[in-house]
C-alpha cells in the first residue's frame, strides 16, 4: 500500500527515481530523522523504500538525513552525467543553500519547474565549470526562462514585487488590437522595441490577464484572490488584484489616514494618499521603481512617456477593469477604471 507525503499528496514517482539514482551513487546510508531547522520539502524514507515528497511549510516533518554527504554529493554528480535535474532536486528537497560543486558545463536551463520542488526557487549559477546552488529571496533578481530577461525584485510589507515592468512577448503595432493567438503580443512605445527594454512593454487587459477571467481578493484579510492569474507573468508570479494594490499602498503609506485614503472597496476612484505616489516612482522610497512608460491610446496612438505610468490589476468592471496610475507632477496616487483597449504596463506580483 503506497503511503502518502505529509501533506496528503501520493508518493511523487519523479523524487523516488531521483533519490534511489542519487544514492545508489553514492552508496550511502540513509535514515529517518528529524531536522528540525528544516523549512523545505519534508521527504520520507520508509522501510520498504517508498520514497514520498510533500510540499514546502513544516520545520518539523521527518526528512532524509544524510549519515554520509561527502559520498552523496559524489553520487550526485555521477548521476547528472545521465540525469541533470538531480542536483537541483536533491538540493531543493534538502535544503542544501549555497553549495559549490565542480561538475562538466550543464545545458539544462531548468525551465521545467517540476525538477525543483514545488514554489520552491533556487539560483543557479553554472559558471567557471561549476554548481551553485542558492535559496532564492525576495530583492534577489530572477531570470525569466522565457526570454533570458532579468527583474529586480522587491519585498513591500508583506508582498514581493519586480522592481521593474514587464517585457515578455513579440512586438506588434499600436495601431492593431492585441489578439488571443496564442502568441503573447506587447506593445512598444512609439513602436520602437529600444522603449521595450527600457520602459517594458504595453498591454491591452485582456492580453495581460492572458484571456482569463477577472477576480479580486475579499478585503483586508485576503487582498489576494482565491486563485490569483498568472497571465502573462512568469511562472510563480501573477497579475495584482485591486486589493493587492491597496495592500501596496498602505504599505507605503505614513500619514494617520492610510485606512480611509486606500479603502478596501469598488466604489473609490481618484487621486489618493499624500505623497504616495512619491514613494512608488523611480528612485522612490519604496523600491517599487514605478516607471512613467506612458500609455498606448484606444485608438492606437501612444503618449506620456516620462510624465505617467499606468499598471492593469486582474479586476473587471464591464468593458473596463481597475488601475493605478502615476503622474510626474502628483505626489498621490490615482486609482479607478480604464477602457480594457489602453495599452499599460505590468508589474508582477510573487506568488
Amino acid at each position: 500500500m503506497r503511503r502518502e507525503a505529509p501533506n496528503g499528496r501520493p508518493c511523487t514517482k519523479k523524487f523516488e527515481r531521483i533519490f534511489r539514482v542519487a544514492a545508489a551513487g553514492a552508496r550511502s546510508k540513509i535514515s529517518r530523522r528529524p531536522l528540525t531547522a528544516c523549512t523545505v520539502s519534508a521527504c520520507l524514507a520508509p522501510e520498504r523504500s517508498e520514497w514520498c515528497c510533500g510540499a514546502i511549510s513544516s520545520r518539523s516533518f521527518t526528512v532524509l538525513q544524510l549519515l554520509d554527504p561527502k559520498n552523496f554529493i559524489r553520487g550526485i554528480i555521477r548521476a547528472m552525467k545521465k540525469r541533470p535535474a538531480v542536483l537541483i532536486a536533491v538540493a531543493s528537497a534538502l535544503g542544501i543553500a549555497g553549495i559549490a560543486i565542480a561538475a562538466s558545463q550543464i545545458s539544462d536551463t531548468f525551465a521545467d519547474t517540476s525538477k525543483i520542488s514545488q514554489s520552491y526557487q533556487l539560483n543557479v549559477d553554472t559558471t567557471a565549470g561549476q554548481v551553485k546552488l542558492a535559496v532564492w529571496n525576495c530583492g534577489d533578481s530572477f531570470t525569466d526562462y522565457r526570454d533570458g530577461t532579468a527583474y529586480t525584485t522587491v519585498l513591500i510589507g508583506t508582498q514581493c514585487w519586480m522592481a521593474k515592468n514587464l517585457n515578455y512577448g513579440t512586438r506588434v503595432n499600436g495601431s492593431g488590437n492585441q489578439t488571443n493567438n496564442g502568441t503573447v503580443e506587447k506593445y512598444c512605445y512609439s513602436d520602437s522595441d529600444a522603449n521595450c527594454t527600457t520602459y517594458g512593454g504595453l498591454y491591452q487587459w485582456d492580453e495581460a490577464m492572458d484571456y482569463s477571467s477577472s477576480c479580486n481578493g475579499t478585503g483586508e484579510g485576503s487582498p489576494a484572490c482565491a486563485s490569483p492569474v498568472r497571465g502573462i507573468c512568469p511562472d510563480g508570479w501573477h497579475i495584482p488584484s485591486h486589493y493587492e494594490y491597496v495592500a501596496l499602498e498602505r504599505a507605503v503609506c505614513t500619514s494617520g489616514t492610510c485606512t480611509t485614503d486606500f479603502p478596501y472597496d469598488t466604489s473609490t476612484t481618484g487621486w489618493r494618499g499624500t505623497n504616495e505616489g512619491t514613494s512608488l516612482k523611480q528612485n522612490g522610497a519604496s523600491g517599487f521603481e514605478g516607471l512613467l512608460a506612458g500609455y498606448r491610446d484606444t485608438d492606437g496612438s501612444f503618449s506620456g512617456l516620462g510624465s505617467n505610468g499606468h499598471f492593469w490589476s486582474s479586476l473587471e468592471s464591464g468593458s473596463s477593469a481597475w488601475g493605478r496610475s502615476l503622474y510626474s507632477g502628483n505626489a498621490t496616487v490615482y486609482r479607478g477604471t480604464y477602457s480594457k483597449a489602453y495599452g499599460f504596463s505590468i508589474r508582477c506580483l510573487k506568488d
